[in-house]
């Protein structure tokens, strides 16, 4: 068959979905990616996996009337040009106008991957500020009109189905799956040492890693790390991720702030996560944002880290309490540091729960499983 993957920042192919797209190609399917031209690293990858680049002119932030008709208008040219059997859209504006560009564009079976909420739906009894209430009514209008066209839609939690079903997003015999997202790799994040504390090194280590905005918990992290520090100072807090510009992300004065207090390291971003795990302890993320399933924690249960997470959708898929680690109340940087301490007092815990943490790993969330879930679901088995 002839597939077509619509996405809205083209390094979440290789690095998330490249065993997704091998699958496929394997089977021989031709493949083509339609995504921004934003990263030649990842337009060189998919050309060497045998997948077809079209660049089009997608961003992944805000919502332009004139530039997402420009955007549908592109895609819809491009699906009637490359006549795809079938057309999986990934991210929140790919499934919107992804979706709809496919229908316009007659394509037999469309499918929408739905990443996570993120800041358009608050958490459950959450009160949405009067700007992200009526990002929310927008938002879910869109869904209202591109979902309905599609033959079925994957999700990557529980909590996020029950949700669209809820509020009429899903017609009700519209056929959906809950997926892990593409899994994660169990060969190349592969399980490490755990790092206990050490009399000259310090530790234990507490690492998040995770884009940097607000409603991701940095600003619990770093309190949680300010009330620890004072009590344990061999103990280490660092925080992994890119920048964030515009609403929501975390100012850099106050990443330098941070740094500058001492209680939290900022890292510099990198392209390859594995050693920083390898030196973590434990991972944390204390997110108030709808996740999907934080593949940060995924990537760190393979390694055989315990998790702390917040008690929330995504990433309570990630936890068994008391098993491969503990879950917190979003913004509640007290319990956050009452769990944190607990590894501190107790640091045979992180070998216990790190071990928990992969055998988990193995059995819901490595990608070769996951790929032939989604494979089947989309009929391409």
């Amino acid at each position: 068959m002839r597939i077509a993957v619509i996405v809205g920042y083209s390094p979440a192919l290789t690095n998330f979905h490249g065993p997704l797209l091998a699958a496929m190609r394997e089977r021989g399917h031709e493949v083509t990616a339609l995504a921004p031209d934003d990263s030649p690293a990842a337009r060189d990858a998919l050309r060497r996996m045998g997948v077809a680049f079209v660049p089009v002119s997608l961003s992944r932030a805000g919502l332009n009337p004139l530039s997402d008709l420009a955007l549908l208008r592109e895609l819809t040219g491009w699906l009637r040009r490359l006549t795809p059997d079938v057309v999986l859209s990934l991210m929140v504006k790919p499934v919107i106008w992804g979706s709809l560009a496919a229908r316009l564009a007659r394509v037999p079976a469309i499918y929408a991957l739905i990443p996570g909420l993120g800041r358009a739906f608050g958490l459950e009894g959450e009160h949405l500020p009067p700007g992200r209430k009526l990002l929310n009514l927008l938002v879910r209008g869109l869904y209202r009109l591109a979902l309905p066209r599609c033959r079925g839609v994957l999700f990557l939690n529980p909590d996020d189905r029950d949700l669209f079903r809820a509020l009429g997003l899903l017609r009700p015999e519209q056929a959906s799956i809950v997926v892990p997202g593409a899994g994660v790799d169990l060969t190349r994040f592969s399980p490490a040492d755990p790092v206990l504390p050490d009399p000259v090194e310090g530790g234990p280590v507490f690492l998040t890693m995770t884009r940097l905005l607000l409603d991701k918990g940095l600003p619990e992290f770093a309190e949680a790390a300010r009330l620890l520090k004072a009590r344990y100072p061999a103990a280490e807090f660092r925080v992994l991720g890119a920048p964030e510009p515009g609403p929501g992300g975390v100012p850099a004065e106050r990443l330098r702030a941070w740094a500058k207090e001492g209680a939290v390291r900022v890292l510099e971003p990198v392209a390859d996560v594995r050693p920083e795990l390898r030196r973590a302890s434990v991972c944390v993320l204390a997110s108030a944002y709808r996740e999907g399933l934080p593949r940060s924690l995924l990537e760190a249960m393979s390694m055989s880290r315990p998790i702390i997470a917040s008690d929330t959708p995504g990433c309570r898929e990630t936890v068994i309490p008391g098993r491969n680690g503990f879950l917190v109340p979003p913004r509640d940087p007290q319990a956050l540091a009452r769990a944190m301490e607990r590894f501190i007092l107790d640091p045979e815990l992180i070998a216990e729960m790190g071990a928990e943490s992969r055998l988990l790993a193995e059995r819901r969330f490595g990608s070769e499983e996951v790929n032939a879930r989604i494979l089947d679901f989309l009929g391409l088995a």
